[in-house]
């Protein structure tokens, strides 16, 4: 799954690239639909790997109540963009929360990486 993720990742960029030298604008919105493609095949897998890590994380009790919910947030966010099964708006890949649903992903491991040395090391 993820070797199709990042073939169709690649598709985007050339999509852009396309895009900004004036191609022809069917392969540009092909490229385009490629990278709406890839936002939803890897939502359950996104999805899957965040949640399962914040159950984890509270049970060992490495992960502070503030970082749970980070990753809460970052999981609902993953699940809810691919159900915008409409190409516009703000659900949709190039729409507001299409485009900050990857950043709270990015948030809640930046705040795991802050917090996890020093509570390993305490409880170590």
């Amino acid at each position: 799954m993820g070797g199709v993720a990042a073939l169709v990742g690649v598709a985007a960029l050339l999509g852009v690239n396309l895009a900004m030298n004036g191609a022809e604008p069917a392969l540009v919105v092909f490229c385009w639909r490629a990278l709406w493609l890839a936002c939803i095949t890897s939502a359950l897998p996104t999805v899957q790997y965040t949640g399962g890590g914040v159950l984890r994380l509270a049970r060992a009790a490495r992960s502070p109540g503030w970082g749970s919910v980070l990753g809460w947030i970052a999981a609902i966010a993953r699940g809810l963009v691919p159900f915008a099964l409409d190409e516009s708006g703000p659900f949709a890949p190039d729409g507001l929360v299409g485009m900050i649903t990857p950043l709270t992903s990015v948030q809640w491991v930046l705040a795991l990486c802050a917090c996890l040395p020093g509570r390993v090391r305490r409880r170590g």
